[in-house]
C-alpha cells in the first residue's frame, strides 16, 4: 500500500493538511529518488551514513510527493526558497509549511493561506524539566506545570505546542520561545494577543501540534504506517 496524497484541487481554501508518516525507515523509494532530489538535497543524502541517510532521503522525499501532490507537479519540480529562516515552497497555492520528525515518523503540515507550523514528540523522560522550562517557558506556562508536578505527558504536550507556535512565526525556538505564553486559550507573544491558533492532536504515546494564523475550519489528517500498512484520512472539524 501507499500513502494518499492530497492534491489542493479536492481540498477548500479554509483547510490545512496535516500528513503523520510512521516507521519511514520503511519507505521504499531506492528505485527513484535521485529523480526526485534536486542536487543539492543529494549532495547532503551522499556526505551522510547508515540510517542517518536513509532518514534524509526518505524524509526528503515524501516531503516532495506531499507537496507535489497538493500543488499538481511532480516532485522533483518542487522549488524552496532559503532565503530566509524558513524555508518557504516557490507556489501560488502554498502559502507555507513546516516539517517535523522524531525517530521514524515524520509530520508534514501545509497551508493554503498564511503561515503555519508542526512539531511532533513522543512523550519520555526529560532530565531536567524544570530547568529546562525556567529558559524556555512563560512564567505562567511554568506555574500550569508545577501544579502538575512537571508531568512529562504534559511537558511535552505544551513542548509541541511552543515549538509549533515559534516554528509557524518564524522565530528560533532557543532565542525566543520564553516570549510566547501558551498558557490560556488566548496566545501571546510579548504580552500581545497571538494572531495565532493551534491544533493538538494526541497521537499513540505522543503529540502532533499544527499552529496556524489563517481563518482554518478544517483539517486534512492523513496518517500512514508504512510498517503495517494502515491509511486512515479524517477530516477534523474546528469550532
Amino acid at each position: 500500500m501507499k500513502p494518499h496524497f492530497c492534491s489542493s484541487a479536492d481540498l477548500k481554501a479554509n483547510q490545512l493538511v496535516c500528513y503523520y508518516f510512521k516507521n519511514t525507515g520503511l519507505f521504499d523509494c531506492s528505485c527513484n529518488f535521485r529523480e526526485i532530489l534536486s542536487k543539492g538535497e543529494l549532495g547532503v543524502f551522499e556526505s551522510k551514513i547508515g540510517h542517518y541517510a536513509a532518514m534524509y532521503r526518505n524524509n526528503k522525499v515524501l516531503l516532495r510527493l506531499a507537496l507535489g501532490n497538493y500543488m499538481r507537479v511532480e516532485p522533483g519540480l518542487v522549488e524552496f526558497d532559503h532565503g530566509s529562516a524558513k524555508p518557504k515552497v516557490k507556489s501560488s497555492i502554498v502559502t507555507d509549511f513546516n516539517i517535523s520528525h522524531s525517530g521514524n515518523n515524520l509530520a508534514v503540515v501545509i497551508a493554503c493561506s498564511g503561515n503555519t507550523g508542526v512539531d511532533l514528540e513522543f512523550v519520555r523522560e526529560i532530565k531536567y524539566r524544570q530547568k529546562i522550562a525556567a529558559r524556555l517557558f512563560s512564567y505562567n506556562e511554568q506555574l500550569m506545570l508545577a501544579a502538575c508536578k512537571y508531568d512529562s505527558k504534559e511537558f511535552i504536550r505544551l513542548w509541541t505546542m511552543k515549538e509549533a507556535a515559534v516554528k509557524c512565526s518564524g522565530h528560533g525556538m532557543y532565542e525566543n520561545s520564553s516570549f510566547y505564553d501558551l498558557s490560556s486559550p488566548e496566545f501571546k507573544y510579548k504580552n500581545q494577543r497571538l494572531a495565532m491558533n493551534i491544533l493538538v492532536r494526541e497521537i499513540d504515546n505522543g503529540f502532533i501540534s499544527m499552529a496556524y494564523t489563517a481563518a482554518i475550519e478544517s483539517v486534512i489528517y492523513s496518517c500512514f504506517d508504512f510498517k503495517s500498512g494502515y491509511n486512515r484520512r479524517e477530516d477534523l472539524a474546528l469550532v
